[in-house]
């Protein structure tokens, strides 16, 4: 029996109905059936007092009440509902008029008139508007008409008590519509936004999880990727100096390079693992040249393997203020772009210059011009937007961070960086850095 009412209650309700909907197209289904029970109790009473015209005309009530199930099933639901609107009406009025004002009927107009307000959505306000005011439009005509309109029926004081009881029931019924609608509604959408909370609150936290994923895998790609560098030079130079065991000047430099290597790299990792910590800058008075005989010394072992002719132009420059180990990272990184971007036996040029510039704050600064050029295939204008992108890289096993980690130190010297490039006819890197005065203490 529940199997069936649930099956009754929820015609016409499918996966798409929206939750307000499908509370309404619930209650027409309960209105029908509960509508079409009550008259069918009358086509009996009716019948069992000799009055059968009357219970042949409640037995078409009761069926017609019944259709606003098929119209729902159908998906009919506007039908559905006008047709609760219309029968109740029509039957109302009619046993009105025929069994006369002492019956008591036609007070269930009024209460009639909450239906359509508990039927209809907000969507269908103009309709339910519209059938409001069919109650009142049928009570007003029977009391212009004194409910002669289509003559009384003398009916045994029994029906009237009868009609009597039925009526306060049903005024009773039409009272609770309303409260039971809005009482489901609210309830509902209080457990919908208890758990629509609950599903945000899990969601944050899965979000929170993964951005600490994120920025732990970010920063352990940049320090393997800035370990790598410096890494690969110095297996580079390995195989370089295995031939060269017999030149202790060559080993003795080799060993100079390994120990200034690994400093660095000590450095960065110890800088990177403070990533999000607040911590202050170590600028001290620099020696461009020898970073990027340095820088040159590590990439050569790499330019001889790929027979890239290396040329270095440096100047001196006594007043260059930074820190030694990031723009070490930025002469490095874009050295090693260069080569892996340089064909067999291509050219690769490291030079340095005095030189004015104007910087982001669109003030114009004296300070030095780095350049490192190349005769690769050039970078294409859709890239060239991008190259600065975390992870964003065209070579295949590269992490993508290089020139992210290198615009990051630029802009700690407030500096700037320029790409030239022409498809075919390689790239240019312009790096320009600010002259300062150390900060006494």
């Amino acid at each position: 029996m529940k199997k069936l009412f649930s099956t009754l209650w929820n015609l016409g309700i499918d996966k798409n109905s929206l939750e307000e909907e499908a509370v309404r197209i619930g209650l027409t289904n309960r209105l029908s059936f509960g509508f079409s029970l009550f008259a069918s109790v009358y086509i009996f009473i009716f019948y069992s007092f000799g009055y059968t015209y009357l219970s042949i005309l409640t037995l078409i009530v009761s069926s017609s009440f019944m259709m606003g199930l098929l119209y729902n099933y159908f998906g009919l639901h506007l039908l559905s509902k006008l047709n609760i609107i219309v029968t109740t009406n029509a039957c109302v009025f009619y046993y009105a008029a025929v069994l006369g004002p002492e019956t008591g009927i036609q007070l269930v107009f009024y209460t009639i008139s909450i239906v359509p307000f508990t039927i209809f959505g907000f969507r269908e306000k103009k309709t339910m508007f519209s059938c409001i005011a069919i109650p009142f439009i049928c009570m007003l005509f029977l009391f212009l008409t004194d409910y002669s309109i289509f003559g009384t029926i003398e009916i045994i004081q029994q029906i009237k008590d009868t009609l009597y009881i039925s009526i306060l029931f049903l005024t009773f019924v039409m009272l609770i519509l309303p409260i039971s609608l809005f009482y489901n509604l609210f309830f509902q959408q209080e457990k919908n936004l208890r758990t629509a909370y609950k599903e945000a609150k899990k969601r944050n936290l899965i979000m929170e999880k993964l951005s600490q994923q994120a920025a732990f895998t970010r920063l352990s790609m940049g320090i393997a990727h800035e370990i790598r560098n410096p890494m690969a030079g110095m297996l580079g130079r390995a195989e370089y100096i295995e031939k060269k065991l017999d030149d202790p000047k060559e080993v003795k430099r080799f060993a100079e390079i390994v120990r200034s290597s690994i400093d660095k790299i000590l450095n960065i990792t110890d800088t990177m693992l403070k990533y999000g910590a607040p911590y202050e800058t170590n600028k001290t008075f620099i020696h461009l040249d020898k970073i990027i005989d340095e820088v040159s010394y590590i990439i050569s072992g790499k330019c001889k393997q790929k027979r890239i002719k290396l040329t270095i132009e440096t100047e001196k420059f006594p007043n260059l203020i930074g820190e030694s180990t990031q723009i070490y990272q930025i002469i490095l990184n874009l050295c090693l772009n260069a080569i892996q971007a340089v064909s067999n036996g291509g050219i690769l040029t490291i030079s340095s210059s005095a030189a004015s510039f104007v910087n982001k704050k669109k003030v114009s600064v004296d300070g030095i011009h780095i350049s490192i050029k190349d005769d690769g295939p050039g970078i294409s204008n859709e890239n060239l937007e991008k190259i600065f992108d975390p992870f964003f890289t065209t070579k295949y096993q590269n992490t993508g961070l290089g020139l992210s980690i290198v615009l990051k130190n630029i802009d700690k010297h407030d500096g700037i960086i320029d790409f030239q490039s022409k498809l075919g006819k390689g790239t240019t890197v312009n790096v320009y850095l600010p002259f300062k005065q150390k900060k006494e203490n």
